[in-house]
């Protein structure tokens, strides 16, 4: 009998032990066979991040009172965002996948004038750093269409249809202007308004992309 209460005791505590190793296998595992997965994912997770970015600006009238075709931004000027350095400090390459642009009229709330201000402006985006000048290439481009400028308004681009925007940058360089992606804007209005004179307030929100190599 007392043999074999012992075995019983014996038995269970075998029983104990096998659970122990079971759970020992997995804590007690060689390193290079119980953490790799983690490491992995915690490494994809430090490696990308994402971060809005913002900036602004003006647009004025010529000398001669118009509003010429002009890029208004693009992506390559991210960096002149006044928190570029911080917020790109612990990151190695990046890329900016879209902006938001709004605009608010500036003369109708801020100034008098007789002669006609431009009130109505073409807006398109553009991409491969090639910027549309002229009224109908800008009606024509992507998204072209016209605007009333008494009134504020929102326009975005994206790296839709760009793959070439979607590579990488050094975080102490520009974006290459092939790589470039943004918005375009001319005064559509054929009538003279002032001369060298900001008729537009603009703002801009860039989401950008980061990527760390550690």
């Amino acid at each position: 009998m007392m043999r074999s209460r012992k075995n019983r005791g014996r038995r269970g505590g075998l029983g104990q032990n096998e659970g122990t190793s079971d759970s020992s296998l997995v804590l007690n595992a060689p390193s290079s066979e119980r953490i790799p997965g983690v490491i992995k994912t915690l490494t994809k997770e430090k490696r990308l991040w994402r971060k809005v970015l913002a900036h602004n600006g003006n647009i004025s009238t010529t000398v001669g009172g118009y509003v010429a075709g002009a890029a208004v931004t693009g992506s390559n000027a991210v960096t002149a965002c006044s928190n570029w350095s911080s917020a790109s400090a612990l990151a190695l390459e990046y890329r900016v996948l879209g902006l938001e642009l709004e605009f608010f009229p500036y003369l109708n709330d801020q100034n008098s004038y007789t002669t006609p201000s431009p009130a109505y402006f073409a807006v398109c985006a553009y991409s491969s750093g090639v910027a549309l000048t002229t009224l109908d290439l800008i009606l024509e481009g992507p998204q072209g269409k016209v605007v009333d400028g008494r009134r504020p308004f929102k326009f975005s681009a994206s790296t839709k249809g760009f793959m070439d925007a979607l590579s990488w940058t050094a975080t102490n360089a520009t974006i290459g202007t092939t790589n470039t992606f943004g918005c375009c804007l001319i005064g559509a209005q054929g009538i003279a308004g002032p001369v060298s004179t900001i008729v537009l307030l603009w703002t801009v929100k860039y989401l950008v992309e980061f990527r760390s190599l550690f």
